[in-house]
């Protein structure tokens, strides 16, 4: 029995990367949440030519998690006042978001890509919308696109993803 509690975790990653099915509800759970970000931050930065790997840099940095010995994006992250914060859950998040704002925060950064509700108020119809991991790196995506469209350089364009306002950049 000792030997089995010891080697869990090997045993759930071999499992894993043959494919096996037999690991515990609540790994697979947390595995295909963790791949939420990832599967939509790839599909946009190969359907709107942004270099490989770079969106998915950004979702790390934004919103990386420590799981299982690496760095993931949680799709259900907030960052207030340079806080972050991950909910197990995408209700517990838009809860928690809505709690804020009921309080008077507006600065409160959201989702995959960890977008601001201040700065981009309409970016989303909901909160609900704004966790979507689809939705939410939509939005993202395409504002680092027009960033780059705009500065004429995916360097300048990561510099102001986070504000176009030399002065606010280090906020």
């Amino acid at each position: 029995m000792a030997y089995l509690a010891a080697n869990r975790a090997l045993f759930l990653a071999a499992a894993i990367t043959v494919g096996w099915t037999c690991t515990p509800a609540k790994a697979q759970d947390d595995l295909a949440v963790e791949l939420q970000c990832l599967r939509y931050v790839q599909a946009y930065e190969r359907s709107l030519s942004i270099p490989a790997g770079l969106l998915t840099a950004i979702s790390y940095v934004e919103a990386g998690r420590p799981s299982q010995g690496k760095v993931v994006a949680w799709p259900w992250t907030i960052n207030v006042n340079g806080q972050g914060r991950y909910f197990e859950t995408k209700e517990e998040a838009v809860r928690e978001t809505r709690k804020l704002i009921d309080e008077g925060q507006r600065s409160i950064d959201v989702g995959c890509l960890q977008v601001n509700l201040r700065y981009h108020p309409n970016a989303f119809r909901s909160l609900d919308d704004a966790f979507e991991p689809s939705t939410n790196v939509a939005y993202g995506a395409g504002f680092l696109k027009s960033l780059h469209d705009i500065q004429g350089s995916w360097p300048k364009a990561i510099e102001r993803y986070h504000s176009a306002d030399d002065a606010r950049r280090d906020e």
